[in-house]
């Protein structure tokens, strides 16, 4: 009885120092700037002053300035979203957002993956940096065991090891110290240069939409979009849903874009929330060319915010004023296409 006892409080004690030695390494990690996504000083600093909130994932996150909504506009905003953020990110993010800012617009971002991601394949990535993004240990620890799986818990512990390392030798370099942080100006939007090099013109008619999307809803994330429509409407916010325009050289090589389009309207008409999908948007190949327009295949860069954000502000003016949009946006990706394709995809003059 007394060794059982003994080993007991010998594992007890090995638990213990397990749990002291990882919060040395890792809380570090956890209080400051070290990577990009790191913004809940940031945020903090913000609070109860932002009457706009942009929730997404990479999309938004590279497309959308708060800065140019705050002079266009006269509001103040930020940019909740970040890489690779699920929707249950995009949820509690949100949620904490709203509680404590004075927020009367949401525009949150819907992409053709939005709604079809698959955790199996995909992993904990996003959801590891949304741990990131909480300073509060009894936040991060509530997330954690609401979202992430049991077959997780090892690769999140290795990831977040790891990033506490990279914390220590970067804080010891004089980096990545609270106030650090790019977005204290940017508001959580973060630019990237123009590094895509389309092939659009060389690709051959019959390469046309020959790649696949999975078109099928993951019902928890449709549950999800849901709960932040209703969590608005809740609280009287208006929310739009918008689609972040993509490559058009994406568009052409891959099928499924109009079944998730359609998809994404038969719910946006059943909640009765406003979506507008930018890659249907009339000159969008003129004003967002992939010559410049974009980072990545799948991501604007910088000036292709700047241009997106402007447009994207044209059409919150427009619909304050009550004015029909209808016709600024083509009904479908295969109607886009044929313009595009056809040469005659020009902007709509807006008055």
């Amino acid at each position: 009885m007394h060794s059982f006892k003994r080993t007991l409080w010998k594992m007890l004690a090995f638990v213990l120092l397990v749990i002291l030695v990882t919060e040395v390494i890792t809380e570090p990690y956890f209080q400051n700037e070290i990577f990009h996504y790191q913004d809940a000083t940031v945020r903090d600093s913000f609070a109860g002053t932002l009457d706009v909130l942009i929730c997404g994932s990479s999309h938004a996150y590279r497309g959308i300035s708060p800065q140019m909504l705050d002079e266009k506009l006269g509001c103040c905003s930020y940019n909740l979203s970040t890489s690779l953020m699920t929707m249950t990110g995009r949820y509690e993010m949100l949620k904490r957002e709203l509680d404590r800012n004075p927020v009367n617009l949401v525009i949150l971002d819907v992409s053709y993956n939005s709604m079809t991601r698959d955790r199996d394949k995909e992993g904990p990535e996003g959801d590891l940096y949304q741990l990131g993004r909480y300073t509060n240990l009894l936040e991060r620890m509530s997330y954690f065991f609401r979202h992430f799986r049991l077959n997780e818990y090892g690769s999140a512990y290795y990831d977040t090891l790891n990033r506490g390392v990279t914390a220590w030798r970067k804080l010891l370099n004089g980096e990545g110290k609270r106030g650090s942080s790019d977005k204290y100006q940017t508001k959580g939007w973060q630019p990237a240069p123009s590094d895509f090099y389309p092939i659009v013109s060389i690709v051959k008619e019959e390469s046309f939409h020959t790649k696949a999307l999975n078109t099928q809803f993951n019902a928890q994330d449709v549950e999800y979009m849901r709960k932040m429509v209703e969590l608005c409407k809740e609280r009287d916010i208006a929310v739009i849903v918008v689609a972040v325009p993509i490559t058009q050289y994406m568009t052409l090589m891959y099928s499924g874009m109009d079944e998730i389009y359609e998809g994404c309207c038969s719910l946006f008409q059943e909640w009765e929330v406003p979506f507008y999908d930018f890659n249907l948007y009339r000159g969008k190949t003129k004003l967002f060319p992939d010559e410049t327009a974009y980072y990545d295949i799948n991501h604007l860069s910088e000036s292709g915010a700047w241009a997106f954000t402007a447009e994207l502000i044209t059409l919150l003016e427009a619909l304050k004023a009550g004015t029909d949009t209808t016709a600024w946006f083509y009904t479908s990706y295969s109607e886009a296409e044929q313009a595009a394709l056809g040469g005659y995809d020009q902007p709509v003059t807006k008055e």
